[in-house]
């Protein structure tokens, strides 16, 4: 990649196999980023009426009725609500943030001062604040989706497939990418893309007579190896000693106490770091082999 990644790799090991029997591939990105799927998208209507229902007096669960909680689908559970809630009371920029690996303040406690210092702009809430002024979409859904076509779609979903297959001679193309289903998908309401919780409604609606059932309703599921089950067991020592202080200190940009903190919650099952701990691997890995090596 030339640069830290942390996504998924299981593009890699599944074009290898592609690669036994074609050369150029179909693949469904961008489906996600314009018809509704991801966490984000599916938070957008349910604030959206959140905040709508506040305004009204029912900012309690016990206060809504069955067809308020039907429009909060799928967080329409108690536990479910108090997760809804607590993002509801901040701005899109900020509940992003929220569902962000590292926080900016999180961000702020793992980097050395000396970094944060000398970095432009370590402040990753306003790159979504930047993105929100830029848009044109209205509902709040399709602003969501606008935000994930200019930032997570160019910067991370097609850099990783598109490396990942070439690295195996591997034509990826994305037919949803294609600028007239964009420019349809856009200007379709958001309530058509993520309807009662459902994904992607107006895209299944559209295939249910030419695909079956149970393909229609299967849940979505991400295509990523089991990578944090490994760094729990088989793979324990090698996160240790690759998060270790002295390789930390061959760059000084992270702070080993925090890391060390993060290793110690994690191991000891008081907090779920796996993502974390995943992003820095990878950084760590990517210095040493990129950076460490070249001086």
């Amino acid at each position: 990649f030339d640069e830290p990644f942390s996504g998924t790799v299981s593009t890699y090991f599944l074009s290898i196999l592609i690669h036994q029997h074609v050369k150029v591939a179909l693949s469904g990105d961008g489906a996600d980023e314009l018809f509704g799927s991801y966490l984000a998208h599916r938070l957008s209507w349910p604030i959206f009426h959140y905040l709508r229902f506040r305004r009204q007096g029912k900012g309690e669960f016990a206060a809504l009725s069955p067809i308020d909680l039907q429009l909060l689908a799928p967080f329409d559970s108690e536990a479910q609500f108090s997760f809804l809630k607590s993002l509801a009371l901040l701005e899109q920029p900020a509940w992003r943030m929220q569902l962000a690996v590292f926080t900016d303040q999180e961000k702020q406690d793992l980097l050395t001062p000396e970094f944060l210092e000398a970095a432009v702009n370590p402040c990753t809430q306003g790159i979504y604040e930047d993105l929100l002024l830029q848009g044109s979409a209205r509902d709040p859904l399709n602003i969501t989706l606008e935000v994930d076509q200019r930032e997570l779609l160019p910067n991370q979903v097609l850099p990783f497939v598109d490396r990942l297959s070439m690295a195996h001679s591997i034509e990826v193309r994305c037919p949803y990418l294609d600028y007239r289903i964009i420019e349809f998908a856009n200007r379709l309401p958001g309530n058509f893309k993520i309807n009662n919780g459902s994904v992607k409604y107006v895209h299944k609606k559209a295939m249910e007579n030419l695909l079956p059932k149970d393909l229609l309703q299967r849940p979505k599921e991400g295509f990523v190896q089991p990578i944090y089950s490994w760094m729990q067991h088989t793979l324990h020592k090698w996160v240790k000693n690759n998060l270790s202080r002295e390789r930390l200190a061959r760059h000084g940009l992270i702070r080993p106490e925090r890391v060390a903190e993060i290793l110690r919650e994690h191991y000891a099952g008081q907090v779920n770091h796996s993502a974390r701990i995943w992003n820095l691997i990878c950084f760590q890995l990517w210095y040493d082999l990129v950076l460490n090596s070249a001086s």
